[in-house]
């Protein structure tokens, strides 16, 4: 094992630590102390930066290592960054590109989309029949999916 697997094995317990205080500042300031710009250290920034509800840096952290140069999501691409990438998205009301990549999520693989899905599928009972009627196809009404709990994981 490397040393810079090793830093970033404890540096992720150190981050969690300091996002279940409820201090994504901290935690923030800890990845940018480390220098790191591995996948697995870039995932826990963009989680910092939803929890800080800086939405769009987030999503242009997460879609870096979600795409990696590509057009289309590598099929290897971790589930969990895929997760934070589609959540990032919600929270700034893209919808139509969270959406598709939430839904190709399998509980088993990513347990962490059960709740994403449920907030998602509650937002659709709440919707008219004309707007699940859009929603069936694609289009998405422009109303906020409302979470109750922290999005991200590491």
């Amino acid at each position: 094992m490397s040393n810079n697997n090793i830093k970033s094995n404890s540096s992720i317990d150190q981050i969690r630590k300091l996002l279940d205080q409820g201090n994504p500042h901290e935690a923030l300031k800890f990845v940018d102390r480390l220098g790191l710009k591995t996948p697995i250290i870039e995932n826990a920034r963009g989680v910092c930066l939803m929890r800080l509800g800086k939405t769009e840096q987030a999503v242009s952290v997460l879609r870096d290592i979600v795409f990696r140069g590509y057009v289309c999501i590598p099929s290897d691409t971790p589930a969990l960054y895929q997760l934070n990438f589609a959540a990032a998205l919600l929270m700034c009301n893209h919808k139509d590109a969270a959406i598709p990549i939430l839904n190709k999520l399998d509980a088993g693989e990513c347990p962490g989309a059960v709740k994403v899905k449920e907030a998602v599928s509650k937002w659709k009972e709440n919707l008219n029949i004309f707007q699940k009627f859009l929603c069936s196809i694609g289009y998405y009404p422009v109303k906020k999916i409302i979470f109750d709990f922290p999005l991200g994981e590491i």
